[in-house]
């Protein structure tokens, strides 16, 4: 019987060794080292810099998401607490909420498994409810961010359940033949112009990744292919420019977004028809992180904070929304998870002395036992 036990120990630890192996391995290379630096650039004071050394809220919140993606939400907590203690901050500009950056915290509060009850209600009550942007969140001029800030919105609101058939609606309206989404259609009677990068208008890879993500995790099809208009706006070293195509040159950022929508949309970004030249989409991004582990926007060696918010996720080949920590990193009902952490490695560790102490008992048993 102690046999038996023994022996069930020691398999049990094998399995549970192995599944944690699994997890470990499905990270891409370059997430965690993304990952730390974030926290390091967080550090106590609970927020990502931006100009002037001001807090950045948005990109502090989308540290967050990029932590819980590489497995490292533990580390998230002072910046969780920050963002706790200056929601206004974040998602209010010109005293309205931006449905985006109230979004980004939505998602990253709720991967951190705190309570986002009212500020899904602020989402909410940004949507647009008549004329002909009817289902668009937020009122402020659409013209640079419009499908963008409308699939993060319903990947927030998806984030608790929710679905949200008036904006899906619109960005089925807003899609140009091709496919691709530009920013924002100001007469859907007409089809897309063409590709500006001078003026900032017509088709990009960034509003296309985007919006697919806010349909998909809505179950709604557009009616024309978005991945296959991302496939023929690939680099040919498997990258993406903002506005997609051969001649332009790949950006971290833009690259991070169409690998979260292929996997969105049940591709591979590994393999084929995403591999080229020797390169896949994710190797791609790889060539964008700095010995630092932060990421550079499109080569040389600054370091770029909004490059490495959105490189970590995509690198560890997780899509939003994440799913909620089923204990709070800083609400009422709980702390950080290092504590059950902690616990996990010292149960690991006992079993395996025990294991350890069995195995040597057991061959001491067969050396004095004498043959028959």
């Amino acid at each position: 019987m102690a046999r038996l036990s023994l022996r069930f120990a020691c398999t049990a630890l094998a399995a549970t060794l192995a599944l944690l192996a699994a997890q470990v391995s499905r990270a891409q290379a370059g997430a965690p080292e993304g990952a730390t630096w974030l926290n390091q650039q967080i550090g106590s004071k609970g927020y990502l810099e931006g100009r002037n050394g001001a807090p950045d809220g948005t990109n502090t919140a989308y540290a967050v998401l990029a932590l819980y993606s590489a497995g490292q939400g533990s580390e998230a907590k002072s910046a969780v607490k920050w963002l706790h203690d200056h929601i206004d901050d974040v998602v209010t500009s010109g005293g309205t909420d931006n449905p985006a950056s109230l979004s980004i915290l939505i998602m990253a509060l709720r991967a951190a498994g705190e309570s986002v009850g009212s500020l899904i209600t602020r989402l909410q009550q940004t949507q647009v409810t008549a004329g002909p942007d009817a289902g668009l969140f937020g009122g402020a001029d659409p013209t640079f961010d419009g499908a963008t800030r409308q699939g993060l919105s319903l990947l927030a609101l998806a984030s608790v359940g929710q679905k949200n058939a008036p904006g899906t609606d619109w960005l089925v309206r807003q899609q140009c033949a091709d496919g691709s989404w530009q920013s924002y259609r100001t007469n859907i009677t007409q089809p897309c112009g063409p590709t500006d990068p001078t003026h900032g208008t017509g088709p990009d890879t960034n509003s296309t990744a985007m919006a697919y993500q806010g349909l998909k995790v809505d179950a709604v099809a557009p009616p024309h292919d978005p991945i296959a208009w991302l496939a023929t706006n690939e680099t040919p070293d498997a990258g993406w420019s903002f506005y997609g195509g051969a001649p332009g040159s790949p950006d971290a950022n833009s690259t991070s977004l169409v690998i979260q929508a292929i996997i969105a949309s049940g591709g591979d970004p590994n393999a084929l028809p995403w591999a080229r030249n020797g390169s896949t989409p994710l190797s791609r991004l790889g060539q964008f992180q700095l010995p630092s582990g932060a990421y550079t926007f499109s080569g040389g060696s600054q370091t770029i904070v909004a490059a490495t918010v959105q490189a970590v996720p995509a690198a560890a080949s997780k899509i939003f929304p994440l799913p909620a920590a089923a204990t709070p990193l800083v609400g009422d009902s709980g702390g950080s998870s290092a504590p059950w952490i902690v616990l996990i490695v010292l149960v690991v560790l006992v079993v395996l002395v025990a294991c350890a102490a069995g195995a040597a008992v057991l061959l001491r048993r067969r050396r004095l036992t004498p043959a028959t």
